[in-house]
């Protein structure tokens, strides 16, 4: 958000929701993360053309709220999907 409207732009420090479109090899996907009081990300992911989304949260090493300095530095990723992870679309 830039004064009250959404604009895309690149992530910075003081985001607290991002979205992410990524490829792998051909396909395509995109994920939603939002921060969360604890200091983790709780998020979902999916790829192009499939019915399924999975869920996951990356919570901080430590168990501490991460300072917005050292998110990326101390953040572990540890997948909980709420849901099978969406295979890739067959080419």
């Amino acid at each position: 958000m830039i004064d009250g409207v959404f604009t895309p732009a690149p992530a910075s420090e003081s985001d607290t929701a991002i979205s992410i479109l990524f490829r792998s090899g051909k396909d395509v996907g995109l994920a939603v993360y939002s921060e969360q009081a604890d200091g983790s990300w709780s998020g979902a992911w999916t790829y192009e053309n499939v019915d399924r989304v999975a869920y996951e949260t990356w919570t901080p090493k430590d168990g501490a709220r991460a300072s917005a300095k050292t998110k990326t530095a101390t953040t572990k990723v540890e997948s909980k999907p709420r849901a099978q992870a969406p295979a890739a679309p067959k080419p």
